[in-house]
């Protein structure tokens, strides 16, 4: 970890920390460690942003620690009262980065780097002088950075200041994972910024984007991306930690002391080998040698991280990380640096010649970069080139586990979480229409459809139905190879109790159609009826024998041996258990017999008299 002065340390604790914290306007940042690499050390799960009492979570690791598997990235945002958040997020390269640029100016940015988060922070001139944290205070003095939260300072010069990194670390019941149950009031005023003259209409407002003054790019690169803001507050939600009984904290061992480590490695790996290593990598990289003409010294601190994740994990990918984060200072050093823009049409401007050549992960190999943005080679997808179009995602779940109710929700959009969906022209959501049965069953039922999806990231999309309905739904990334599918459920809780997707119970004498409940022998264009023992989900044709199948007949029967002439009544009852029949036998209008039959006797039923 590196302070905003360049102070370089590390932090192995576990738990919710204070990355930075302004001393005057109502804004933090945290981030949230847990046990990594098989318990050799902690890794930033999950970032968090508060403004005001309003929170935006990026978490890649989840409330509970998972040992198999993958977790999605969730990307959700609490807000507190009626205010708005005074934040703009960006989406990058479809989610494998986010921007977020605070009411001080602030920005903040979380990579994804495999089921953790890589975070950078650039201050602003409001925070100068102005900033407490694991980020120290911003002030361009290395010396007081180790600034402890009760105010004193730690002169310790080890690498690791334990004591220092813990005094940032909250307690739990101040958490701010599941948002903050503040009181509706005005959000914190942001400062006025200046938009651009070649971008934007010169004006001055609060909001603007704060980013240098490019043109425009891609959605892809590296860079920029796109604005999600209003996406954010259109999905959020107050925190459940102040009405949901089933709100999950963030988890993890506040007891946890990573061990100290030596050389040579488990798989003999010599410090020097591993120097070599990490240097050779690192400088390897074309990026390399144009960044570290002017931040040598971050590059020396990429070296010692590189070397210290391979001794704690004996694991040479994390050189992979340390490399992400240099180039990530690099950009920013040279996007907020005046002193190495150049002259442009638009004025000074940041070096495009040397942006435009930072792809994600190279491109992986099967692509080139160009103008920050990586062009794949056919087969191949994201914005890093990373996956095989042909190999399916694999669909973790439904939104609310595959349920919605009618009767409170549209329950035309579903949001779809899996591993990886891929942004483009051939994403497609299959869909089957089926019909729940009461028996925990279900049949498929009319056509396939295909719609094309809302992306949200890699992890998430929105599937978009053709019609209020139970579907199984799949996915594919290029409209050919499909996941496996997942059963969405539709219903109404004023006529179905569903305990999970497809496990749903009927209410008595009711009918469940077109999405909406109906009681039995409620009518409909005079013509209609429900009656569940007919079809649950149609309109059965009104009947003037509605307990019955088809009408009852009369026939007559002559014995000649007793003269007995007999009349027979005869009918089919329906599936019912709980009718009486009354059969009255008629003499022209008056009434000479009548006899009552129980309908859970039989199914065809036969009356006689003589």
């Amino acid at each position: 970890m590196t302070t905003y002065d360049g102070r370089y340390f590390n932090c192995f604790g576990q738990g919710e920390f204070v990355l930075s914290k302004h001393d005057t306007y109502p804004v933090e940042i945290r981030a949230l460690f847990r046990k990594c690499n098989n318990g050799v050390a902690s890794c930033n799960t999950a970032v968090l942003v508060r403004e005001h009492d309003n929170v935006l979570v990026i978490d890649r690791g989840g409330a509970k620690p998972v040992t198999t598997g993958n977790v999605p990235l969730s990307v959700r945002l609490y807000l507190s009262g009626q205010s708005s958040p005074n934040l703009i997020v960006r989406r990058i390269a479809g989610g494998l980065k986010y921007q977020v640029t605070l009411p001080t100016g602030t920005i903040l940015k979380a990579e994804v780097n495999g089921q953790f988060l890589n975070v950078h922070i650039i201050p602003s001139a409001a925070d100068f002088n102005r900033t407490r944290g694991l980020c120290g205070v911003y002030d361009g003095d290395a010396n007081n950075d180790l600034l402890q939260s009760n105010g004193e300072l730690y002169r310790g010069t080890e690498l690791r200041p334990d004591r220092f990194s813990l005094s940032w670390r909250v307690a739990r019941n101040a958490s701010l994972y599941g948002g903050v149950c503040g009181q509706p009031g005005t959000a914190a005023q942001p400062n006025t910024f200046c938009d651009c003259l070649a971008t934007g209409n010169g004006g001055c407002d609060y909001g603007l984007d704060l980013t240098p003054c490019m043109t425009p790019s891609s959605k892809l690169t590296y860079w920029q991306g796109e604005d999600i803001t209003e996406e954010l507050v259109k999905r959020a939600d107050v925190s459940p930690r102040c009405y949901s009984s089933t709100y999950i904290p963030f988890e993890y061992d506040e007891n946890y002391i990573a061990q100290d480590f030596g050389w040579p490695t488990p798989k003999n790996r010599s410090e020097n080998d591993v120097d070599k290593y990490c240097t050779d990598f690192l400088n390897s990289d074309p990026d390399t040698a144009a960044c570290s003409k002017f931040l040598q010294p971050a590059l020396t601190n990429a070296i010692t991280s590189c070397k210290l994740d391979i001794q704690m994990t004996d694991d040479l990918s994390w050189a992979k990380t340390a490399l992400a984060n240099f180039k990530e200072q690099c950009v920013g050093r040279l996007l907020r640096d005046t002193s190495l823009y150049i002259n442009t049409t638009y004025g000074l401007s940041p070096n495009s010649s040397f942006l435009d050549n930072i792809c994600f992960s190279n491109c992986s190999g099967h692509g080139s970069c160009s103008k920050g943005e990586c062009k794949c080679e056919p087969g191949y997808g994201l914005a890093d080139c990373s996956v095989r179009l042909p190999d399916p995602p694999v669909l973790y779940q439904l939104a609310n586990s595959g349920l919605c109710d009618v009767n409170k929700s549209y329950c035309d959009i579903v949001a779809t979480i899996g591993a990886i969906f891929v942004d483009s022209s051939d994403l497609t959501c299959i869909l089957q229409p089926v019909q729940i049965t009461d028996n925990g069953q279900f049949r498929q039922e009319g056509a396939i459809s295909k719609t094309k999806p809302d992306y949200f990231s890699f992890n998430e999309i929105n599937c978009k139905l053709p019609s209020v309905g139970s579907y199984l739904i799949s996915v594919s990334n290029n409209g050919v190879n499909t996941s496996q599918s997942l059963l969405y459920t539709v219903y109404n809780s004023k006529c179905q109790t569903c305990s999970s997707t497809g496990i749903c119970t009927f209410t008595f004498d009711t009918c469940f159609i077109a999405n909406e409940c109906y009681e039995y022998g409620e009518t409909h264009n005079g013509s209609l009826v429900c009656d569940p023992y007919e079809n649950y989900y149609q309109w059965s044709l009104l009947k003037a024998y509605p307990y019955l199948k088809g009408k009852p007949t009369l026939s007559t029967r002559y014995n000649q041996t007793s003269t007995d002439f007999f009349f027979t009544c005869s009918y089919n009852v329906t599936e019912r258990e709980d009718v009486q029949y009354t059969i009255h036998w008629l003499h022209g209008n008056d009434t000479v017999s009548q006899v009552n039959v129980t309908g859970n006797w039989f199914r065809g039923t036969q009356c006689s008299r003589h």
